[in-house]
């Protein structure tokens, strides 16, 4: 049950090292932050949505450098911990 609530409301899907963030959420989420331990890697997602919206595109950044739209997020198990910051925006 709990890989049902990751994948489909929260977006997130992992294969192999890959991160995809894709969340179809309650519109009157303004931000939501998930925990996500990856091995022994810690990713700190925090997902803001400004625009009160259940679905749009994801821009993000980690650890401060911006991710190309549409792409996912190269996990490594550096066993530190990472800053991911997602934006929802209307497409």
């Amino acid at each position: 049950m709990q890989r049902v609530g990751l994948e489909t409301i929260l977006g997130l899907q992992v294969e192999g090292n890959q991160l995809s963030i894709a969340p179809h959420i309650p519109s009157m989420w303004s931000e939501y932050e998930i925990d996500f331990l990856w091995k022994e890697t810690k990713y700190q997602i925090r997902i803001i949505n400004p625009d009160h919206i259940s679905y749009g595109a994801v821009s993000m950044t980690l650890d401060g450098i911006a991710i190309d739209l549409g792409q996912p997020i190269l996990m490594e198990d550096d066993k530190n911990t990472h800053a991911v910051i997602c934006r929802i925006v209307k497409i």
